[in-house]
């Protein structure tokens, strides 16, 4: 007869290994599944049209913060996007370029996607994919309200009016022609820009998609939208009333979630933030600010917008300041390998090296010299996203820009100082044994400095007011502060007549340095003879 020990172990050794088994999956049986990482969706925007998208310095009504300042984006277009990211699973991070900017951000990777009233045109089709259409926006016309069209309701009766529109739309370069005997003028780059046209008497018609145009004259009381109805008005097609979300061409899965999103979103929900942006506008909150006298207005844009000019100010010039230094280092490398001398005595490898540097260095002041500065920005802003990767902060892309154009300016700066210092100073280094560049950098360049120093100081002013060209890369600096104010408030004389005094300031405090550093450098004028005994 078998004992207790006897009895087979097989079934203890499985229960054994079925508890082990328990007890390690455990943890991941009890473990909470983490939450996915929402996705981000980067949106530009224009952020200067009402009631489609406008900036402003507080988040009320919904509005989203710009990303990289300080600033919000509010209106319907806002609204709406808010609502296409939530039902397709992002988060919105809202970028602001001007038109011509949004259009190229995109492309160069700077965004995922923009909207602004944008038209698919055939030649944007070449460089973004569009959504399925959002909203139809039929074309107006805005005229005065006491102007000689303010009754016309057909194309016919706005024969020969001067009429523009906004830069690069289908409003410019299509509709505006079907106008008879249409006294075209040169298209603007903003609404506020066409409005102020149009009560300054510089137009008599500006073509604008119907949201906008409400909102212009909810916030002007001297103009009315022309009442153009049925088949006197501009006869635009589907097509060219079709507002859609431009993406990345290659971009198909981002493409697939919008138009989910969007075909979710109802018509008459779009209509209702449509009218509810127009009631919110800052516009409608201030009340008919056309009524305002000059120093009314001044007084409400100083108490609304003082810090963002004296923030715009500060940029400025902290990129005036730092952009010249560095500029004032760049010149003064460039203009001493250019000016030392190519001895035939030198080995050859240093004289091809000499000659090299020579090439490079008038190829960058060649380059840099004679193309504006606002072309460099667009050029070196997008085009290194677009075909290096590189996405560049603005301010740091500024600081870039400014600081080689000064050095190129500056390079010929210091060339010159050079050549006024006495040949007598290189002779006497040489007799003393220094060598060529020795001789350059200790003994001519000092001189050659201090002569220049007037020239920097030029250099120092002018870029003040330079920086206002970096408003196409959305710097924030004191012009692109002051075209927000305008685009507010449709007031721009007095927008940019503070702006201008803010400016004359700014130069005037960076003269009297200047002048006081040139003084205390240049030593006393007067002196007295020492008795050599």
């Amino acid at each position: 007869m078998k004992s207790e020990c006897d009895k087979p172990r097989i079934p203890r050794l499985c229960l054994l290994f079925a508890m082990m088994v328990v007890l390690l999956s455990a943890p991941t049986a009890l473990a909470v599944e983490e939450p996915e990482a929402p996705r981000i969706l980067r949106v530009g925007f224009e952020g200067m049209t009402v009631p489609c998208n406008w900036t402003q310095s507080d988040d009320s009504n919904g509005a989203i913060p710009i990303t990289g300042t300080d600033q919000y984006l509010c209106g319907f277009e806002v609204a709406y996007m808010k609502q296409v990211c939530a039902l397709a699973g992002y988060e919105i991070e809202a970028y602001k370029f001007d038109w011509d900017g949004l259009m190229m951000a995109v492309p160069s990777g700077k965004v995922d996607c923009a909207i602004s009233m944008i038209v698919p045109t055939d030649d944007r089709r070449q460089t973004m994919a569009f959504t399925a259409p959002y909203y139809y926006a039929d074309t107006v016309a805005v005229v005065r309200r006491d102007g000689p069209f303010a009754q016309a309701d057909s194309v016919e009766d706005l024969r020969g009016a001067r009429a523009t529109s906004m830069l690069n739309t289908l409003w410019y370069s299509v509709q505006i022609d079907r106008i008879p005997d249409v006294n075209k003028r040169p298209a603007m780059e903003s609404v506020p820009t066409l409005v102020v046209a149009l009560q300054s008497d510089k137009v008599d018609v500006i073509l604008l998609d119907r949201p906008t145009a409400e909102g212009v004259i909810a916030a002007n009381a001297d103009l009315v939208i022309a009442p153009m109805e049925g088949t006197g008005n501009f006869n635009a097609s589907r097509d060219e009333t079709a507002v859609a979300i431009g993406v990345g061409l290659s971009d198909l899965e981002l493409l697939t979630d919008l138009n989910r999103a969007i075909s979710q979103i109802p018509q008459a929900e779009l209509e209702q933030m449509i009218d509810d942006a127009c009631a919110y506008q800052p516009l409608e909150q201030s009340g008919d600010v056309s009524t305002l006298s000059f120093f009314e207005m001044v007084r409400l844009l100083i108490g609304r917008y003082g810090p963002v000019f004296l923030e715009g100010a500060g940029v400025a010039a902290f990129l005036a300041v730092f952009g010249t230094l560095l500029g004032t280092v760049i010149g003064c490398t460039t203009g001493a390998f250019s000016s030392i001398p190519v001895s035939s005595e030198s080995p050859a490898w240093k004289r091809w090296l000499l000659r090299a540097v020579r090439g490079i260095v008038a190829l960058y002041v060649w380059l840099f010299r004679g193309t504006p500065m606002m072309v460099q920005a667009m050029v070196i802003y997008y085009g290194a996203a677009q075909l290096l990767g590189w996405d560049m902060d603005p301010l740091w892309a500024g600081l870039f820009i400014v600081s080689i154009n000064t050095g190129a300016y500056m390079s010929e700066t210091m060339r010159g100082g050079i050549q006024s210092v006495d040949a007598g100073q290189d002779e006497g280094a040489e007799a003393i044994g220094m060598g060529r560049g020795q001789t350059m950098f200790l003994v001519i360049l000092p001189q050659a400095f201090r002569s220049i120093i007037p020239q920097v100081g030029n250099y120092l002013i002018s870029n003040i007011k330079d920086t206002s060209m970096l408003s196409v890369i959305t710097v924030g600096e004191l012009f692109y502060r002051g075209r927000e104010a305008a685009g507010q408030y449709f007031r721009f004389f007095e927008v940019f007549l503070i702006v201008s005094c803010i400016y004359l300031f700014m130069t005037t405090v960076a003269t009297l340095l200047l002048r006081l550093v040139e003084k205390k450098l240049s030593g006393p004028k007067n002196y007295d003879m020492c008795d050599n005994r």
